[in-house]
């Protein structure tokens, strides 16, 4: 599961252009985060967090960047 930035800033009707500016990067590396296409460290997750939380959108870091899943073994992995 990837992050959820496109859902909280559709939900406050705010782009992501608006929070490029708010990050002081460039729309692309926004883009980038978005799309999950460049891995986001964990200073810029608190930025964007806070920024959402800023314009009126009340979320949290786990909301905005849901902790991944762990995967179980199968029975024959833990078999093996």
């Amino acid at each position: 599961m990837g992050n959820r930035i496109r859902e909280h800033l559709a939900s406050a009707n705010l782009t992501q252009a608006w929070l490029a500016a708010r990050l002081a990067c460039t729309p692309m590396a926004v883009s980038y985060y978005v799309s999950g296409q460049r891995c986001i460290d964990l200073q810029i997750c608190r930025q964007i967090v806070r920024a959402l939380n800023d314009a009126g959108v009340a979320c949290t870091l786990d909301e905005v960047f849901p902790p991944d899943v762990v995967p179980t073994a199968t029975s024959a992995e833990a078999a093996a």
